[in-house]
């Protein structure tokens, strides 16, 4: 049959930020949703084992990062959610037909009663897990960001401006 992607590809998302040089930076919001000790992931199984995920993606034209994350976790999940703080920002530079991208990891909160349920229409995923803050570094992850996602909730989010004010040039 044809030959599948790596896993990678379908964990990064499709917008570019032209660099100065002329390269791109994909730019991936993904949603940090932690329930009793326990963080959201989206599992990918693949022969060599299962990899996990933030759920996330792609910024459209015109959208905020807020509105990206709550139009995936929608699309992914079937789920609503509160976008809070910035928890992380990670730079993952590019290796093999990965592409350099920035992952910034936002706290989410769900609103109402709705469970995750992995939407196929919208991801390659396998599924969903809930999993315990301590057995990330454990797991394989992309990014690889097990550790730092753990201490980055142990402590109070980094600020995050969606708009920044106008203001007049002289």
């Amino acid at each position: 049959g044809a030959k599948r992607p790596p896993f990678f590809f379908f964990l990064i998302g499709r917008t570019s930020q032209r660099t100065k040089g002329g390269g791109s930076m994909k730019i991936r919001p993904a949603g940090v949703i932690e329930e009793q000790g326990k963080v959201l992931f989206l599992r990918y199984a693949y022969p060599q084992g299962d990899v996990y995920g933030i759920p996330g993606g792609g910024v459209e034209e015109g959208e905020s990062l807020r509105h990206a994350l709550v139009r995936e976790m929608e699309e992914e999940l079937g789920i609503a959610v509160l976008v809070e703080d910035l928890l992380l920002s990670a730079e993952a530079r590019p290796v093999g037909p990965l592409e350099h991208t920035l992952h910034l990891f936002f706290r989410c909160r769900r609103l109402g009663e709705g469970t995750p349920t992995v939407r196929r229409e919208h991801t390659s995923a396998a599924g969903h897990e809930w999993l315990r803050l301590e057995d990330l570094p454990e797991k394989t992850l992309y990014p690889n960001v097990g550790t730092l996602l753990a201490r980055a909730l142990l402590r109070p989010g980094v600020l995050y401006v969606e708009e920044l004010p106008s203001r007049e040039w002289r």
